[in-house]
């Protein structure tokens, strides 16, 4: 029991003597460290926001579990077995090594027992600072990390990355928790390594300075905390979603893809639909995977319904449970939305009566005799109907939908519909 005590005692004496800034010759040459938190009070946007320059830092000390959490962040192991670490690390990279300089010597840092193993007594702080060219931050931060690894070809150019995600990481943690990480490169490494027996092979990359910000320089975590939490606490409305719909035989690539590129940039959520669940290949080779059943599409999940053409659409457009399906959006006040000769089942739905539209020309006769106005333009939107002639036009496509379903206009013809400046120019007709 006895021995015990004594043991505990010393322990504590030694983390307190580091917590102080280390006075050279601790009891102990190997130091457990506390464990890492895995979790923390901030998430990682408020502490990309708090981010800022910090061009001093205060005397205060940095504790050995802030520390403990520093090097976890710059190094630590996240899965046992495997060895990986918190930072990316490249196959032809050897280990890097952390080295912690405080004020009463250096430790080494092995991220394998997450421990720190003396190897050196006294301040070298001053002489650290001269080696990066007077850089007087070095001389003056309560601790500073150096970043070592070996510098030979060709695994130098990938220790110099990692070297950087070690200290983006170091920074990062910093911030959380209220400690500035300056990350200095420009020292004399051989001197730099005359300061204590660095393993042959190896050479300092990297060094990143810590402290305590002064008051007038400090994160104000607390402050970006409650502006995003308020932020986040706001009730967004509803993403809008849509359901495309596949024809049965080959669909056309730039249809398809050119619009769904489009609607997702808005911000549209998007399910593709088929007669089958299967992966569904395109004219010019393209490939979609249909997550849903057409007979299992319920209207009321979706915002918009789109149809793609296909170098067939024979069998869709007798398709009773699709053209059931634009009757129900048309009387639900839908978006709906057809391309090239996909249009054709707008008209054997009779959803277009009344409304002005386009579409491939194999389309106009089953628009006309439904009672659309069918006009000879590439992209058409009237109220909640969208249709364009062909691939050709499927940008425009996509942005009509878009602007039906989010309300935002896009840059209006004198028709009242979107036409790209490029298509205009192509048709003679000025800018």
């Amino acid at each position: 029991m006895k021995q015990n005590l004594i043991t505990i005692i010393a322990i504590l004496g030694l983390s307190a003597a580091i917590s102080i800034s280390a006075e050279p010759n601790a009891v102990l040459r190997t130091l457990p460290l506390p464990q890492p938190q895995t979790s923390g009070e901030f998430s990682i946007e408020q502490i990309l926001a708090a981010g800022r320059n910090v061009t001093q830092f205060t005397q205060e000390t940095i504790t050995i579990d802030k520390i403990s959490q520093l090097l976890w962040a710059g190094q630590g192991i996240i899965d046992a077995n495997s060895g990986q670490r918190t930072v990316p690390s490249f196959a032809t990279v050897e280990p890097i090594q952390l080295y912690v300089i405080i004020r009463g010597g250096i430790y080494s840092y092995d991220s394998q027992k997450h421990n720190l193993t003396k190897i050196y007594d006294g301040d070298i702080r001053e002489k650290l600072a001269a080696a990066a060219y007077s850089n007087s931050i070095l001389e003056k931060a309560p601790c500073s990390i150096v970043i070592t690894g070996t510098t030979q070809l060709p695994a130098k150019q990938y220790l110099y990355l990692e070297a950087g995600h070690i200290a983006q990481n170091i920074q990062l943690q910093g911030i959380a928790l209220g400690i500035a990480c300056l990350p200095v490169g420009n020292f004399d490494a051989v001197k730099v390594m005359q300061l204590w027996q660095i393993p042959a092979g190896q050479s300092p990359i990297y060094i990143v300075a810590a402290g305590y910000p002064p008051k007038e320089q400090a994160f104000r975590m607390e402050a970006i905390k409650k502006t995003q939490d308020a932020q986040s606490s706001l009730v967004l409305p509803p993403k809008k979603r849509a359901v495309v719909i596949l024809p049965e035989e080959r669909f056309i690539d730039g249809e398809l893809f050119d619009a769904l590129d489009v609607l997702s940039i808005a911000g549209i959520e998007v399910d593709i639909a088929g007669v089958t669940i299967e992966t569904y290949k395109g004219e010019d080779r393209g490939i979609i995977q249909a997550t849903k059943l057409i007979r299992d599409i319920s209207i009321v999940d979706y915002n918009a319904i789109v149809l793609v053409s296909g170098i067939s659409t024979n069998a869709l457009h007798k398709d009773t449970i699709l053209l059931s399906l634009l009757v129900q959006a048309k009387n639900q006040n839908k978006v709906i939305a057809a391309i090239g000769k996909s249009a054709r089942m707008l008209g054997e739905s009779g959803v277009v009566r009344g409304y002005r539209v386009t579409g491939d020309s194999s389309a106009s006769s089953s628009l006309r005799k439904a009672g659309g106005i069918f006009i000879n333009s590439t992209a058409e939107r009237d109220k909640n109907i969208v249709t364009a002639q062909g691939a050709d036009y499927s940008t425009q496509f996509g942005r009509l939908i878009a602007e039906a379903l989010t309300g935002v206009e896009s840059r209006p013809g004198t028709s009242g519909r979107y036409v790209d400046p490029r298509v205009r120019q192509r048709q003679g007709q000025t800018r």
